[in-house]
């Protein structure tokens, strides 16, 4: 493996509920990011990290951000933010816009990148189908 810049990913810290009943989950995404590392050259080497990971408070926080610097990609933490991140996606093609979401929006089918998954990830799909 070769060593490569870290990704810059972006949490909007946004949605239907009040910021506070997001404060848990985003702390833990947050800090599941930035403990990520890059698979080592030697086995000897440093850790290098995978990402650099920033909080922000809103979508036009997160435009303000991808405007200013490289931003790799952008996690939205709830559902209700899924046009804010539609609009995002329109005005950076580029960009990596990811929605968490604890339920689909309305009507809507979950979407699931197959790059996310791995057996663990199969298996909460199980526990999903019932939601």
């Amino acid at each position: 493996m070769v060593y490569h810049e870290p990704k810059q990913i972006l949490i909007v810290h946004d949605g239907l509920f009040e910021k506070e009943q997001y404060n848990t989950f985003v702390d833990m995404l947050k800090e599941h990011l930035r403990d990520v590392e890059q698979p080592k050259e030697k086995p000897d080497d440093e850790p290098k990290k995978e990402a650099v990971v920033e909080v922000v408070e809103s979508e036009e926080g997160a435009v303000a951000k991808a405007k200013e610097k490289h931003i790799d990609t952008v996690i939205f933490i709830s559902v209700a933010m899924l046009n804010a991140a539609r609009r995002l996606r329109s005005q950076f093609p580029r960009l990596t816009v990811l929605v968490l979401a604890g339920r689909s929006a309305e009507g809507e089918p979950y979407l699931i990148p197959k790059q996310l998954l791995n057996s663990a990830a199969i298996e909460q799909l199980i526990k999903v189908a019932t939601l």
